[in-house]
């Protein structure tokens, strides 16, 4: 599938694994192909540049997927059944994502996987998203067993300044050190979404982050006002970015530390 300023398109790929697009604005664009499904079905995206009167190539290619993972979800020894488990593996061939649920005695398992560089990262209610562990690497037929435990850590609670009627969805996150804004492309975009180690949305005002370990963080609100909509939906990508108002605070978590308070505001 693709999408752009004011369109969107779709097609599927023939016996050969060709597909075509016709009558497309120009601009940029963001493409999107899956293969598979349930917990094997893959997925990447490519940002690309339409110009009148040129064929523009955008192509995909898999690689073969001969390993496996597999693992549980707990905390505080209880397994976390319906979690939602995102897989992100960086391969020779680009990223491919993978994600899932967890069944009622917590177990997640992704079949097919390719090599590459892989993160995991989890959503529960009341927060959606806490990443452990870190980066691991998976090889060609390893069949990896990956427990998650989000027990223990600082609870930090976000309070937000702000008019809620401006805004179509405000975001807590959390990022290691310093926070950098990052160049209004896909890739960069990508790369920072990849350093977030947990995230909830605004509730009335108040957001929870729970189970963040030791360490140097940057806490970010960051706001999608209105009149970005128009922007987001056409994958504008550049005029979205730059409508999205940001506020942050830096936090020190120690092994001591078990609640924190934050407060920002737009």
């Amino acid at each position: 599938s693709m999408t752009g300023r004011g369109f969107n398109s779709s097609a599927t790929t023939d016996a050969n694994g060709m597909y075509s697009m016709t009558g497309l604005p120009d601009g940029l664009a963001n493409v999107s192909t899956s293969m598979g499904g349930n917990a094997s079905r893959r997925s990447r995206n490519q940002q690309a540049e339409i110009r009148a009167e040129q064929i523009t190539v955008v192509d995909f290619d898999f690689g073969a997927a001969t390993a496996s993972l597999e693992g549980t979800v707990h905390r505080d020894g209880d397994a976390l059944g319906q979690a939602h488990i995102s897989l992100t593996i960086e391969t020779a061939y680009g990223t491919e994502n993978f994600s899932m649920q967890t069944s009622g005695d917590g177990q997640y398992a992704f079949n097919t996987l390719p090599a590459g560089e892989a993160r995991l990262s989890v959503s529960t209610p009341g927060q959606s998203l806490m990443r452990r562990p870190a980066a691991f690497a998976i090889e060609d037929g390893q069949a990896l067993v990956r427990d998650i435990d989000l027990s223990g850590g600082a609870t930090v609670t976000v309070t937000l300044d702000y008019q809620a009627d401006r805004y179509m969805q405000v975001s807590i996150l959390v990022v290691p050190g310093e926070f950098e804004m990052p160049e209004p492309t896909m890739e960069a975009m990508q790369a920072f979404s990849q350093n977030i180690v947990a995230a909830a949305q605004v509730v009335e005002g108040r957001a929870i982050l729970n189970g963040l370990e030791p360490g140097a963080y940057a806490i970010l609100a960051m706001g999608m006002p209105n009149s970005m909509r128009a922007a987001a939906e056409s994958g504008d990508i550049a005029s979205a970015y730059a409508a999205l108002e940001i506020d942050s605070a830096s936090v020190t978590i120690t092994e001591d530390s078990s609640e924190i308070s934050v407060a920002l505001r737009f």
